[in-house]
């Protein structure tokens, strides 16, 4: 019996043991947890980064970049700026400084807007528009014919003779002649509208580097010395009739039904060349002595046209063309421009001669293919978007923001 009692008694103290040494087995577990890893707790008075709403903007007709603030609480008072950055190159705005002009000239304008301020803010959007080059240029064609007219009409106003103020009608084409810019300008006066005169107007040493796009001319115009630099001229009368385009309609330049001599414009018509003009000035059918056909007695008469010269895989030629015509003076004045206008008009009693062809270079056809792409028509602008932000943060704390189109590679 004593031997039973000693068996227990030894087997409860070896269970008390284990156990003990369980419980100081976990209390330590617990202590080594504790002070490792200790538990994170978020500082509530800690201030967080204020996101800064982009503004709106636009860009008006005269290329001028708007920016329209925002009207969220946290941009309004925190906003110190605004950062414009145009094809790549960054420039900083004064938080009241809100707009700022556009250059004029090639190319696509990709513009993108930000509002900037001191610590604690970042940008959440930035807005984003593109001017393109076909929307600059149809600006640069609107500047230069007004401040053309304006020009001229300044100059038309120191003219004696009118009976009342003349005023551009339409610049007919620009051109450099050496370092000369030229401009046909129709015009009449006000109280006679329909009474038209027509010059070529020299701007003198105004144009020495040479113009390649209507950028470069939009340009010249603007000079200071510009309405100082146009040469003098007297008004000539526009005579109301039109007859170069029948004389290449009617084969009578080129000798394929009319004439027997070709001219120089007519052999370029006879190489492939597509001819149309441009603009005329004809002077009136007059009756005077000449022998031309034998009766002693002819009808004669000038035109003075600009022709456009068109050939596949060639480039463009413009052309001023002038014509000494003689017609035989059994026709009346009337029945001489109906012949040449339908093509009745019999070889034998037309005579085509003094024939001078001047090129006026590929520069003509700047502001003439700007003319028929944008005359008329409306500026319209594109609408500017919003670009999402996307912040990170480097190893060492360092944190940037950049656009959900660039990371996801759009």
């Amino acid at each position: 019996m004593k031997k039973l009692w000693k068996g227990i008694l030894i087997l409860s103290l070896i269970t008390a043991v284990v156990s003990l040494t369980g419980c100081n087995d976990k209390t330590n577990e617990n202590n080594n947890t504790n002070t490792s890893n200790p538990p994170v707790t978020e500082n509530p008075n800690e201030e967080q980064n204020i996101e800064l709403i982009a503004p709106s903007v636009a860009v008006s007709e005269n290329l001028v970049l708007q920016i329209t603030p925002s009207t969220d609480s946290g941009t309004v008072e925190k906003t110190t700026g605004y950062e414009v950055t145009i094809n790549g190159e960054t420039q900083t705005l004064g938080k009241d400084q809100l707009s700022l002009e556009l250059p004029l000239c090639a190319g696509n304008d990709e513009i993108s807007v930000r509002a900037i301020g001191g610590e604690k803010t970042e940008s959440k959007n930035e807005s984003v528009i593109t001017v393109t080059e076909a929307q600059k240029e149809a600006i640069a064609y609107k500047n230069t014919v007004e401040n053309l007219e304006n020009r001229i009409n300044e100059k038309l106003s120191t003219i004696s003779g009118f009976d009342s103020q003349a005023s551009v009608d339409e610049i007919l084409a620009i051109y450099q002649d050496g370092n000369n810019l030229v401009c046909t300008v129709k015009y009449s006066e006000i109280n006679t509208p329909d009474f038209k005169y027509q010059n070529d107007i020299v701007f003198e040493n105004i144009s020495e580097n040479g113009n390649e796009n209507i950028f470069d001319i939009n340009n010249v115009v603007n000079k200071d010395n510009f309405f100082s630099s146009i040469k003098d001229f007297s008004p000539k009368i526009l005579k109301p009739h039109k007859t170069f385009d029948n004389l290449i309609n009617g084969s009578y330049i080129n000798g394929v039904n009319k004439t027997s001599s070709i001219s120089e414009l007519g052999g370029l018509i006879n190489d492939g060349w597509t001819s149309s003009v441009v603009h005329e000035n004809m002077g009136l059918v007059t009756t005077s002595s000449g022998n031309y056909f034998g009766n002693g007695v002819i009808n004669k008469f000038t035109t003075s046209s600009l022709v456009k010269l068109e050939k596949q895989g060639e480039e463009n030629k413009y052309l001023q063309v002038d014509y000494r015509v003689y017609v035989n003076s059994t026709y009346s004045t009337d029945e001489v421009l109906e012949k040449i206008a339908d093509g009745t008009m019999p070889a034998e009693d037309i005579i085509i001669e003094s024939e001078t062809v001047v090129d006026r270079g590929a520069s003509c056809g700047i502001y003439l293919d700007a003319k028929e792409k944008y005359e008329g028509k409306e500026i319209e602008m594109n609408q500017g978007a919003t670009n999402e932000l996307m912040s990170f943060e480097t190893s060492n704390g360092d944190s940037y923001r950049i656009t959900m189109d660039n990371c996801f590679g759009y």
